[in-house]
């Protein structure tokens, strides 16, 4: 329950999304309960996952409610983000949980570096064209799947880059990490049936006892973020978050 809080608070806080925050947690939680090295990624990316179907359709809803238009652009990425993430679900299935580790603590040093170094965007930029819109959603889905964490460490900056107005952005942030969040708990939940050494009350690589204290209390603690989010400054803010994930992803790496 504490992961969720921590989680929910900073989602609320700074809009990013749940999974890069709590895998690291969850990591370290499975590490004390002694799971085997080898599960302890796999559990992590899947049980992150599972709650994210919950956090996005809930972010989902208020978007859609307030008319944000979402579809045509989501159009364009479905497809690509769903055959990624089933393929990237099944690539991590077979590969080291260490391994995986290490490849997860590189991304969240990448997404570190961007969030404290601001880059520029030029006017007239758009979206690719549906081909290069199909490779880029299929990367998205890759990571995601691969991985267990949300399209939006990709999505939202992709977006922004082809000048896509921010509410949008957020709107289809938020339907592209459902539909990864849907399909990469479908694929861990089937890839982890025969996995061996697992934990208790596993159903696949999804760990439901944390799955319940992280859906219990994250959205709670998300409201609480965002009300904060509107007293403090935004560049400050997210450059702490910045600097967390930095040291998160530097912890791993050692």
């Amino acid at each position: 329950m504490l992961i969720g809080s921590v989680a929910g608070v900073l989602s609320g806080l700074l809009g990013i999304g749940g999974g890069i925050i709590v895998i690291p947690l969850l990591i370290w939680l499975f590490r004390i309960q002694n799971i085997p090295p080898d599960l302890v990624m796999h559990l992590a990316a899947g049980t992150s996952l599972s709650v994210m179907t919950f956090t996005a359709a809930s972010s989902l809803y208020g978007h859609i409610k307030h008319g944000i238009t979402i579809w045509p652009i989501y159009r364009r990425l479905a497809m690509g983000m769903i055959i990624g993430t089933i393929f990237g679900a099944i690539f991590g299935h077979f590969l080291p949980g260490r391994v995986l580790e290490i490849i997860f603590a590189i991304f969240v040093l990448l997404v570190a570096f961007r969030m404290l170094i601001a880059i520029k965007t030029t006017s007239n930029r758009t979206l690719p064209r549906p081909l290069g819109t199909f490779i880029v959603a299929l990367l998205i889905g890759g990571k995601s799947g691969l991985l267990g964490i949300g399209g939006g460490a990709i999505t939202i900056p992709f977006l922004s880059y082809c000048n896509v107005p921010i509410r949008n952005i957020v709107a289809v942030s938020a339907s592209c990490s459902l539909t990864i969040a849907t399909i990469g708990t479908i694929s861990f939940i089937l890839t982890g049936q025969h996995a061996i050494d697992l934990p208790t009350w596993s159903l696949g690589y999804i760990y439901l006892p944390a799955f319940l204290g992280i859906v219990l209390t994250s959205p709670l603690c998300a409201q609480l973020g965002a009300y904060f989010s509107h007293k403090l400054p935004v560049t400050v803010l997210t450059r702490i978050l910045g600097a967390i994930l930095l040291i998160m992803a530097i912890h791993m790496l050692i």
